[in-house]
């Protein structure tokens, strides 16, 4: 199929470059197994040398060469090339065949690379993303395996300004709301839960309401309530009440928990997915709510109104 595609099309580009056609089965070949073999011996002849970073995939499959593997070196280590996504998988055939391990150097590459751009694109997600990253190193290992480790990692108030600019780029990235509240709450600048509320809730509307960010919304209130139980009755440290404090047990935890509930139901009834099975143990939970705050009289709302009516809605946060 890519060699007909390629053959039929590859020639009609405009200005197309010399010997258009393998050219276009080279870069359509890591989509089809069956031409990898083909891919890796007109690569490792040497005759596309600008096709080696594109190919980089081929070039460090475990099973190439001595001669492909030096040849993704080569690309891997120019200054200009800041694409890591196969750092570790080279580093297994350097390990192999005793060239050079590129993960340590590729990492603080990135991140030079990041705090000379960050001056002028402080809200690109690339860069971001280079800034927040681990710096990492790889070495042989005592059994003789490649081994990757930790240099060192953002201070956490680095990480809350990486996280505050990366959610002013990307506001209606679910997981921007997410990642913001991490990090607000791991430099307790949120040390309540009421105020994490509004980072939870747009995380569920900018991913439309998702099987995976509804029961990841819920997942996170089976836990609070689970340690609101646990202060309550003495298991926890009474101080511990200071994280739920502006928070009542009907309109903090369990309507919620309904509410999302239903939520998660209607969404799964429509599409099965991999997040519409919840364990046992939060499963359990929510039946017990809906029978208690059905014998209770409360979260009458939230128990009866149609589901469209308990879309959740954005939220400013304090």
């Amino acid at each position: 199929m890519v060699k007909d595609t390629c053959a039929t099309y590859a020639d009609r580009v405009p200005n197309a470059p010399k010997e258009a056609v393998t050219r276009c089965e080279l870069s359509r070949a890591y989509g089809f197994e069956e031409s990898w073999d083909w891919a890796q011996e007109v690569l490792e002849s040497g005759a596309y040398p600008d096709l080696d970073a594109f190919g980089l995939v081929l070039l460090v499959d475990q099973t190439a060469s001595r001669e492909m593997a030096h040849r993704a070196y080569q690309v891997m280590s120019d200054e200009a090339y800041l694409n890591d996504q196969y750092v570790f998988d080279y580093d297994r055939l350097a390990l192999k065949y005793d060239l050079p391990l590129l993960t340590e150097v590729m990492s603080k590459r990135r991140h030079a690379y990041a705090l000379r751009e960050d001056v002028y694109a402080p809200l690109s997600l690339d860069v971001l993303g280079m800034l927040e990253a681990p710096l990492m190193t790889s070495q042989k290992a005592a059994d003789g395996t490649l081994e990757n480790k930790v240099l060192s990692r953002p201070e956490p108030e680095q990480m809350l300004d990486y996280a505050r600019r990366r959610l002013e780029a990307a506001p209606y990235a679910p997981q921007a709301w997410t990642n913001l509240l991490t990090s607000l709450m791991s430099t307790r600048e949120i040390t309540a839960l009421a105020r994490a509320e509004p980072y939870r809730i747009n995380a569920v509307v900018y991913d439309n309401h998702s099987a995976a960010s509804l029961k990841s919304y819920l997942m996170s209130k089976f836990y609070d309530y689970d340690a609101y139980k646990k202060v309550l009755d003495g298991t926890f440290p009474a101080e511990a009440l200071a994280l739920f404090e502006d928070m009542e047990e009907d309109a903090g935890f369990l309507c919620p928990m309904i509410r999302a509930a239903r939520l998660h139901d209607d969404v799964c009834a429509q599409r099965k997915q991999i997040d519409c099975d919840l364990f046992p143990e939060l499963f359990g939970a929510l039946a017990s709510i809906e029978a208690d705050t059905k014998a209770c009289g409360v979260c009458a709302k939230e128990r009866s109104l149609p589901v469209s009516a308990l879309v959740f809605s954005p939220m400013s946060p304090d």
